[in-house]
């Protein structure tokens, strides 16, 4: 369905924008925590950094197979486009869910913390797209869409 193509769309555009904004500050934390062994170097920035640019990485993969499903979707009525826009739309609510937990984990080690219900909000403007997506391609409607069968 097109709704559900379109939402993918939307969704690509946002986690790409989101992707280099976390690539950018990862590389910041990479750079940073760069200096002068024992001086300026902080294996906790470290390790953020690195984490920050795998998952810069996954989400730019995730995006590709976004944009993918999304064609596929709109071009192609068959079980494997279905299969490819579901599959690229589990990614997302995956990687939403993993921000979450991951970003309730960091906010939490630091002290006097108390912005844990706006991050946790934050991370639902991310799920909301691919879960809403998601519900449409559950319908009889979808099913019908992509096998080629009308809804009953």
């Amino acid at each position: 369905m097109v709704t559900a193509a379109v939402l993918a769309f939307v969704q690509a555009v946002v986690v790409l924008i989101a992707s280099l904004y976390v690539w950018f500050f990862a590389s910041i934390a990479d750079i940073a925590s760069s200096g002068r062994p024992g001086v300026y170097t902080s294996e906790t920035a470290r390790s953020l950094a690195t984490e920050g640019t795998v998952l810069a990485v996954l989400q730019l993969v995730s995006v590709v197979a976004l944009v993918v499903g999304g064609l596929l979707a709109l071009n192609r009525r068959t079980p494997a486009a279905y299969r490819t826009l579901a599959g690229a739309l589990v990614a997302q609510v995956v990687i939403a869910l993993y921000w979450a937990a991951r970003l309730l984990d960091v906010v939490g080690d630091v002290p006097g913390s108390d912005g844990k219900g706006v991050l946790a909000a934050f991370t639902l403007f991310f799920l909301a797209g691919p879960a809403v997506a998601l519900g449409l391609l559950l319908t009889n409607a979808a099913r019908g869409w992509f096998t080629g069968t009308p809804p009953a």
